[in-house]
């Protein structure tokens, strides 16, 4: 998702949020950002100067509990 967001020169934080309706979500990638220094990151990824490229990316997931809520207990 961070490659599509650089292709149509957005921030990666950005395009997530709006692609999730979840307002939870929002909430959860603004604090990610704000507590990783998110705004001083290297802007372009591979420009950094020298050998050896570093970088900062963005990902988010979901964990979903094993079972079939519908079902019946007997």
């Amino acid at each position: 998702m961070d490659d599509l967001a650089y292709k149509i020169g957005m921030d990666p934080v950005e395009f997530r949020k709006k692609n999730l309706t979840d307002k939870v979500y929002h909430r959860q990638l603004d604090r990610g950002a704000r507590e990783i220094g998110w705004d001083r990151r290297n802007q372009t990824p591979g420009s950094a100067n020298g050998p050896l490229k570093r970088g900062m990316g963005c990902g988010i997931g979901t964990w979903v509990a094993a079972g079939d809520h519908s079902a019946k207990l007997m």
